[in-house]
């Protein structure tokens, strides 16, 4: 519960009261109380076997989409709620608890499966598997992200914004940086000469040479001052 207070300076009262009116008078401002709240359902990210930095990642996506009240923190041992696999949930614990959503996550066959769990009405609201790369793969996490956008558009109506990433300059160089502030990866082509013109920057690494010139990049270029 917020609450937002509004002054309305003299001038505004000013204005000739009311013959009935004794208790206020032009040279004293007049407040105006205004609440209101701010309801957000309670999320829970229901535990089970397996799949924790999984679970981690995709609360933390959650909870940065500031539109769900994030309720427990649990270990792989569930103390009474989910059997995990599709096993039956205990929906009055997390009632209990206050949680009126709960995400299930599980491992799929190349992916993971999540659901979206309705506390109140005890049944599942959305189900769907998702493909994911190794956990040791360079895009595992960002694909999980993908996973964690689409779980807030179950629950909100909009997708959420975790499979963001974000470029910026420091000292000259260009990084790139996932939106939970992992991954943080330099621009290893080039830097700005003295005219702001790129110029070769560092010895570029051998799998990162390939890439580009799979892509089309000629390497002859490297050795010229610009390109």
């Amino acid at each position: 519960m917020r609450r937002l207070s509004v002054i309305l300076l003299p001038v505004l009262a000013a204005a000739p009261l009311a013959a009935q009116d004794t208790t206020a008078t032009k040279d004293q401002p007049i407040r105006i109380g205004v609440d209101y709240a701010v309801n957000r359902p309670g999320l829970v990210v229901l535990p089970g076997a397996g799949l924790d930095s999984a679970r981690a990642i995709v609360r933390r996506d959650l909870d940065y989409t500031d539109r769900f009240e994030m309720l427990g923190d649990f270990a792989a041992t569930d103390p009474g709620g989910s059997e995990g696999q599709g096993g039956s949930v205990n929906y009055g614990i997390y009632k209990t608890m206050g949680a009126q959503l709960g995400v299930e996550l599980t491992a799929a066959a190349g992916g993971v499966t999540a659901r979206l769990h309705d506390i109140a009405g005890q049944k599942v609201r959305n189900t769907q598997t998702f493909p994911l790369p190794a956990e040791t793969d360079a895009e595992y996490r960002m694909d999980l992200h993908r996973v964690s956008d689409e779980i807030a558009r179950w629950a909100s109506g909009t997708a959420g914004m975790a499979a963001t990433r974000f470029l910026f300059v420091s000292d000259g160089r260009v990084y790139r940086i996932d939106s939970d502030g992992e991954h943080i990866v330099s621009n290893e082509v080039y830097r700005p000469g003295s005219d702001r013109r790129a110029v070769p920057s560092t010895q570029l690494r051998s799998e990162t040479l390939d890439r580009l010139i799979a892509a089309g990049f000629n390497p002859a270029l490297l050795d010229a001052d610009r390109w």
